[in-house]
């Protein structure tokens, strides 16, 4: 993604939230609605923030 000069990274399936930074790109996983939330089973060293929650993200 560096390679591309992509900043941010927008992702949805796993039903949860995930935010993670690597190398200056933002890597935010949304998918908070619609089916039953997923467990965290684990986290990454780039992951700074993690939930299990119903939620939106307005871009």
């Amino acid at each position: 993604m560096k390679d591309l000069s992509c900043r941010c990274f927008l992702n949805g399936h796993d039903h949860h939230y995930h935010r993670a930074t690597k190398n200056g790109v933002h890597y935010i996983t949304s998918a908070g609605a619609g089916a039953p939330l997923y467990d965290i089973d684990f986290d990454l060293p780039e992951t700074k923030k993690s939930s299990k929650i119903e939620h939106f993200v307005n871009v």
